[in-house]
């Protein structure tokens, strides 16, 4: 669903801020981008929350790596050893449609497309003005 919402709200996206730059700001261009940010920070959580429990896990990676440091005997030790193995082969990625993943990349990408395009639009309406 996160990536079908956020297809269908980029143009909605571009149309605004360029009807915003070039035709001035009203009080309808200013409630157009303020639900706009809210839409695609709706949109982006996920991705944000992605990020976040892959920073965890990463961290319960450490803290079980370190756990190799203290134990005895080898029961314990081909246990910790395991669960390391198990958290490097299966790295949390959340994937959509098996196209992109749900990351901190993800928000960066949409940020750079939105400002890109809006720059372009901004560029060739000079020719038809």
């Amino acid at each position: 669903m996160t990536g079908f919402s956020t297809i269908i709200l980029f143009p909605k996206i571009l149309v605004v801020v360029y009807n915003s730059i070039t035709k001035g700001k009203n009080w309808l261009e200013v409630i157009n981008i303020v639900q706009l940010i809210l839409q695609s920070f709706f949109i982006l959580i996920p991705a944000l929350f992605a990020e976040m429990v892959y920073n965890e896990t990463d961290k319960i990676k450490l803290c079980v790596t370190k756990q190799l440091l203290v134990c005895k005997d080898a029961q314990s030790r081909d246990a910790v050893e395991d669960a390391v193995r198990f958290l490097e082969q299966r790295r949390f990625r959340y994937t959509v449609w098996r196209l992109f993943t749900l990351d901190i990349t993800l928000i960066f990408t949409v940020v750079g497309m939105i400002t890109t395009y809006t720059v372009a639009m901004i560029q060739f309406a000079h020719f038809y003005d």
